[in-house]
């Protein structure tokens, strides 16, 4: 016998499993008589199955909803918190305006960084609004500068300011065609626009009036004003050199022998105009040829007072019909009369004459 199960059983270790062994077989026969029933044992805690832990992502998918040639972005929202993102799409003529569950925008809005909690997925359809283009230009022919204004098809839209500078010239407005043919529009006019549209600026030279006085070196005075504009002529400013001396006149050239111009006299500025005073002495009378009261100055001369002077032909071509040529001391022709030729002996006022002219068969 092996010495180790003889020590086990020396040790009463075998012995003592025996008895229990048969204690238990003991009792087992006895229960059933003595109306005895062992019930199995039941937890104190019953213990639920957990629950199915949800997917820890949905998809949200963005539609270009006719966009340009582009597909479908899809994106992943973990445990269903997502930011809606920015517009990725583009779409000619349209600018975007939001996202939408459906196609025609009927369903659910979504803008551009919203956060959102997405349950089973979510499809987005890009929005559309068509836009036109209102094109600002410079507008003449040695300059591309431009800008351009993006506004809603359809919309009411309030024309902008000029921004462009030009030397020399001043702004007028806008119009739709370079060479200012077109519909013209003003700064701050509020139109419908339906189409893309091109606004040129328009421009207008301003020129200079000047005032020149020919006796004291360097003074003088002006104006700008715009080019084939009505201009009144100013009256004088400049100091006389001489004691006695009197303004007449303003003329082109210095001595005298240009076009004069009277203070009041209204003209149409088409070039730069310099005016140089014309002064008459104490000795001195002016004799001054006009078409009528409410016209400029024909001709003039300054003479010496008493001397004798010789009427002036006019410059003037005859009108039509007409074919004799007289003046007269008064503008209703109620005056004295005189003709190309005529000699005054003695000058000793200013005079001032108004053309006539007549038929002789």
């Amino acid at each position: 016998m092996n010495k180790g199960i003889k020590g086990l059983i020396s040790g009463g270790i075998l012995r003592k499993m025996a008895v229990a062994g048969v204690a238990l077989l003991l009792m087992a026969a006895l229960t059933p008589s003595l109306g005895l029933a062992l019930s199995p044992l039941k937890p104190s805690l019953e213990i639920e199955k957990p629950p199915k832990p949800p997917s820890s992502f949905v998809n949200v998918t963005y539609c270009p909803n006719a966009g340009d040639n582009q597909e479908n972005i899809t994106e992943k929202a973990f445990f269903g918190v997502c930011t809606i993102i920015s517009n990725p799409f583009s779409r000619s003529g349209c600018t975007f305006t939001g996202w939408n569950t459906k196609a025609d925008g009927s369903g659910t809005t979504y803008k551009p960084q919203q956060d959102v909690v997405v349950e089973n997925g979510l499809i987005l359809y890009a929005q559309w609004k068509e836009v036109v283009d209102v094109t600002y230009k410079k507008g003449y022919f040695d300059s591309d500068e431009s800008f351009t204004d993006t506004v809603d098809k359809g919309s009411s839209y309030k024309v902008k300011d000029n921004p462009f500078t030009r030397s020399g010239y001043t702004f007028t407005g806008w119009t739709t065609q370079a060479n200012g043919s077109g519909t013209t529009y003003k700064p701050g006019q509020v139109t419908t626009v339906n189409a893309n549209m091109t606004l040129y600026a328009q421009w207008i030279e301003m020129l200079h009036v000047t005032y020149n006085n020919t006796v004291v070196l360097h003074e003088f005075f002006g104006d700008i004003v715009a080019k084939g504009s009505s201009y009144t002529v100013k009256e004088n400013m400049c100091t006389p050199a001489l004691r006695g001396y009197t303004f007449d006149r303003w003329n082109t050239k210095p001595d005298g022998t240009g076009y004069s111009y009277e203070p009041g006299q209204v003209v149409t500025v088409n070039g730069y105009l310099t005016l140089y005073t014309q002064w008459k002495g104490p000795d001195k009378v002016s004799v001054k040829y006009k078409k009528d009261i409410k016209s400029g100055i024909i001709m003039s001369d300054i003479v010496n007072k008493g001397s004798p002077y010789t009427i002036r032909k006019t410059p003037n071509p005859p009108p039509p019909g007409k074919n004799i040529h007289s003046w007269n001391t008064k503008p209703d022709f109620s005056g004295t009369w005189f003709i190309p030729g005529d000699i005054i002996k003695n000058l000793n006022a200013d005079l001032v004459l108004y053309e006539l002219w007549g038929l002789i068969n």
